[in-house]
This record gives structure tokens, C-alpha cells and sequence, in this order.
């Protein structure tokens, strides 16, 4: 036995299957899994980890599964999950964006309206008498 198997051995935590989050659009269950040791108490399946990749690099990946670690194969050095990424204000801003976004085009689409409205030489008593007309009031 190796010193690998022997620490393998030793090792009580969790192991975590991890896909790179490139393949996520595709099905996860058709996906070829990572797995890294990972001593991150909450962590759960769909959560955001950063590893150590093959070349050295700092990659963030998806957790697709969490088995135990009497799963580990024999004579691979397991690495090691280096964090758990929180998104949480990195989403805060999406979800703001999001929100500007969607104002900017209706304050884009109102002003258009009343482009056409003043284009259309309409004043605003006029505006309104159309508007009791279409609400059905007379």
C-alpha cells in the first residue's frame, strides 16, 4: 500500500463530484464528474466550489454529488475543495441590473408613446375623453 492509499484510508470526510460549469447547460447525469476531498460542513449538491485544477489554475465548479469517502479508488491523490464560493452579492447585482434593465425599456417604451401621442397632435383633455371611450365610459 502507497501513501496515497494510506492517507485515502485515513480520510473520513466527504468526497465531492463536481462538473465544470460549462457543462451545466447540458444534462448533469451525462457529464463527466471530478472528485476532490472536500471538510466544508454545509455544503450541499448545486453549490459554487473553487479547486486547484490539473494545470494549477483556480477554477470554480458545480457540486453534482456528495458521497462518502469510503467511495475513494485506490492510487488516486485526492484535492482538496479550496473553498465554497458565495455569490450571494454577485447575484444582488444581476438581480439589480436586472430590475434597471427592465425600467430603462419601459420609460424608453413610455416616452415612445408619448412621441407618437404629441406626433399624433393630441392634447391631454383629448387623451383623456379616448381614454373614458376605451374603458367604456361615455
Amino acid at each position: 500500500m502507497n501513501e496515497i492509499d494510506i492517507l485515502n484510508a485515513m480520510y473520513n470526510g466527504v468526497i465531492v463530484k463536481c462538473i465544470f460549469e460549462n457543462v451545466v447547460r447540458s444534462k448533469i447525469a451525462d457529464q463527466k464528474t471530478y472528485s476532490y476531498k472536500c471538510n466544508i460542513p454545509d455544503i450541499k449538491v448545486g453549490d459554487k466550489v473553487i479547486i486547484e485544477s490539473s494545470q494549477g489554475c483556480f477554477r470554480s465548479v458545480i457540486v453534482a454529488e456528495i458521497s462518502d469517502s469510503l467511495d475513494m479508488e485506490p492510487g488516486i491523490a485526492y484535492k482538496w475543495v479550496v473553498s465554497k464560493l458565495d455569490t450571494s452579492e454577485y447575484d444582488q447585482l444581476l438581480v439589480g441590473e436586472a430590475k434597471a434593465i427592465k425600467e430603462i425599456r419601459r420609460m424608453k417604451q413610455a416616452s415612445i408613446r408619448r412621441q407618437m401621442i404629441q406626433s399624433a397632435g393630441i392634447n391631454q383633455d383629448e387623451l383623456d375623453r379616448i381614454l373614458l371611450i376605451v374603458n367604456g365610459v361615455k
